[in-house]
């Protein structure tokens, strides 16, 4: 949680003939500083992460998902609110671990987009068309939790 900065085209340059009113607000690099207590929310698409995952060569078939509670073993993220976790098919006689496919991702994306959790898939639930199910994953995830 922070005070909110904004700045750009449309935003007040300052205010007329009060210098001293506009260095309280504005700063130098033009951010209006707004006195307004705001939390920074930002979006990671899963499919963005499953289309990284899935141009691994080991990996057949991954859903990512979010986890707003708790991830796997661990704590609840109170920073990030809900983080990204995978499930992954790996192909035959694959040794692909956890660990494997989180760095995988790491080394591909900003930190905020990293994996905080994977799970190796043996029997998870698929559709008629060979999908992983997202709804029945993040269900099963949220009533472990």
């Amino acid at each position: 949680m922070g005070e909110i900065w904004v700045r750009g085209a449309s935003m007040m340059q300052g205010y007329l003939n009060n210098a001293h009113a506009t260095e309280y607000m504005v700063d130098k690099q033009g951010f209006v500083h707004t006195g307004i207590l705001g939390i920074l929310m930002i979006k990671v698409a899963p499919v963005e992460l499953e289309v990284l995952l899935l141009s691994h060569s080991e990996i057949l078939n991954v859903v990512v998902i979010p986890n707003q509670y708790k991830y796997y073993g661990r704590f609840p993220n109170m920073e990030a609110g809900e983080v990204p976790i995978a499930f992954v098919v790996r192909s035959p006689n694959s040794l692909l671990t956890e660990d494997d496919v989180k760095k995988f991702i790491a080394e591909q994306v900003a930190p905020y987009k990293k994996i905080e959790a994977s799970d190796i898939c043996k029997q998870c639930a698929k559709s008629a068309a060979g999908k992983l199910l997202r709804r029945e994953l993040i269900e099963k995830v949220r009533s472990e939790t």
